[in-house]
């Protein structure tokens, strides 16, 4: 709670010590200037207040006299745009406003960077709205449209280094549709459907990746959106349009009586080259072999008409041992899937729903047939329990994930010590601790959105104090203490905003350049 104090001149005092710094000008000559404040006697807030009622440029502050907010009020209504800021007088948001109601620009900010942007008009949110990656310089998350305070069209979701992963279709707030895109998989490598985009959005390039290769068509559209051209990819390599076409026949083979039972490509030398189709004596393909200069690829299922993979499927390794089997529908795979090493022994074993992603309860397996890790997915996205062990049977990681993010508690097993601690979507939050390999703390410190922030301590194996000092969301503040393994203090560094500037008490002195 704080007092309030009405003054009709305001002293030299009071303009030199709280109007410093302020976006705009408070009227304090007028005889509607008031100052309200705190018990402690600082100043909270002040402005012209006319029949009880705020008008005109007005500041709060924090007890610890830094400026909280500011902004202006035109017949006593919320006007132009306001500045909110944290106790460390950082600015934290701005928000546009027009006759008490949102209207524009609001922008909130981690320290000095921009986390999102989003528009409204009378207080609904309209308009494209961008979330950014904290501690970049706009990184774009994501890009969403909205109508009418809800989402509404295609929102683009981006990873760090800017390229689209993920695009979802809203309706009034309900998603219609979501495509992973644009992804690596565990080896670091391309995997599934990538595309690129022109600036009106309209899809540019889009093909088909397998460890890296490309497989499929490599597809152009026009900035209009119309296909302009096909290239056709096998493990990377190019099918010229002459292979696919003119130096390539398709031979039909008969049984006794006339009926089809086979359909096979070959190229000019006389090879097996593109699919073999095999039919049932009444005519339907029941099974579709894939060769490239007479090498089996692939064999098992159904390609249809348009060329899509249906049923039941099998991959090989160049060994012709199995590389995969499961099921197919229009291309995309479905239910109950197991992948191999060369070996013949289980690498990874999962389902997928009809939509081609990953579903439930997922394990992988090292060579020796040891459980390498279970994890749990739901629509394609990581939703559940993950545990990682090594092939000796040790737990090396294990946590819970939540719509793809870390979530609660996880523990960590590296080389020569353990990690615990909390997430909160993705990010270390709270208390994480260290432990040696004998259960002694080795370090100690909180986090804030995967920032260190506040005390943190590091110990010798001993027990011994090793290091401590405070970070401030990031960055180094105060005093912090180095000591050797007996525990005696070997040096102490003083820092300020991230910066050193005393050592064991000394100042730093900077040599200024000379112009």
């Amino acid at each position: 709670m704080f007092k309030t104090k009405i003054y009709i001149f305001l002293t030299f005092f009071l303009t030199n010590n709280f109007l410093y710094g302020q976006v705009g000008i408070v009227d304090s000559s007028s005889q509607y200037f008031t100052v309200f404040t705190f018990d402690s006697g600082a100043t909270s807030s002040y402005g012209l207040l006319i029949n009880g009622k705020p008008d005109g440029y007005w500041m709060t502050f924090y007890e610890n006299r830094n400026l909280k907010s500011e902004g202006n009020r035109v017949n006593f209504k919320l006007d132009s745009t306001w500045y909110f800021y944290n106790e460390n007088q950082q600015l934290i948001k701005t928000i546009d406003y027009k006759e008490d109601l949102k209207n524009g620009l609001t922008v909130t900010y981690d320290s000095i960077f921009v986390i999102s942007e989003e528009y409204f008009v009378d207080n609904i949110k309209q308009g494209i709205n961008y979330t950014f990656y904290p501690n970049s310089f706009k990184t774009i998350k994501s890009k969403i449209d909205y109508i009418n305070g809800k989402e509404d069209g295609y929102a683009y979701y981006f990873g760090k280094d800017e390229r689209v992963i993920s695009i979802t279709e809203y309706n009034k707030g309900f998603i219609v549709s979501k495509q992973e895109i644009n992804r690596y998989n565990r080896e670091n490598k391309k995997q599934g459907i990538w595309k690129d985009f022109y600036p009106n959005w309209k899809v540019k390039t889009e093909r088909t990746y397998r460890n890296d290769l490309l497989n499929g068509y490599l597809k152009y559209y026009s900035i209009d959106g119309q296909l302009t051209k096909a290239e056709l990819y096998v493990d990377g390599v190019l099918q010229k349009e002459e292979e696919n076409s003119v130096n390539f026949q398709i031979i039909p083979t008969y049984n006794k009586i006339g009926n089809i039972i086979k359909e096979t490509t070959y190229n000019t030398l006389g090879e097996k080259d593109g699919i073999e189709k095999i039919f049932s004596y009444s005519g339907n393909a029941i099974k579709s072999v894939i060769y490239k200069n007479n090498q089996r690829l692939l064999e098992g299922g159904i390609i249809d008409t348009k060329g899509r993979k249906q049923l039941n499927w099998k991959e090989f390794y160049n060994n012709q041992s199995i590389k995969s089997e499961g099921s197919y529908f229009n291309n995309k795979k479905i239910d109950n899937w197991i992948f191999y090493y060369e070996n013949g022994q289980a690498e990874q074993i999962g389902k997928y729903n009809k939509n081609g992603q990953p579903i439930g309860n997922w394990v992988w397996y090292y060579e020796n047939g040891d459980t390498l890790r279970f994890e749990q997915f739901r629509r394609g996205i990581e939703d559940g329990s993950l545990i990682e062990k090594t092939d000796s049977g040790n737990v090396i990681s294990k946590g819970v994930y939540l719509d793809g993010f870390k979530e609660g508690e996880w523990i960590y097993e590296l080389n020569d010590h353990i990690e615990k601690g909390l997430y909160s979507y993705g990010d270390k939050t709270g208390e994480w601790k260290h432990f040696n390999k004998n259960g002694n703390l080795i370090f100690k410190g909180n986090y804030i959105q995967d920032r260190p922030d506040g005390k943190h301590k590091w110990w010798y194996s001993n027990g011994k104090l090793k290091e401590e000092g405070s970070y401030d969301y990031g960055q180094k503040n105060g005093t912090w203490k180095k000591y050797d393994i007996n525990g005696i203090l070997k040096i102490s560094i003083n820092y300020k905003d991230g910066k050193e500037y005393k050592i064991n008490g000394k100042k730093i002195k900077f040599n200024k350049k000379k112009k």
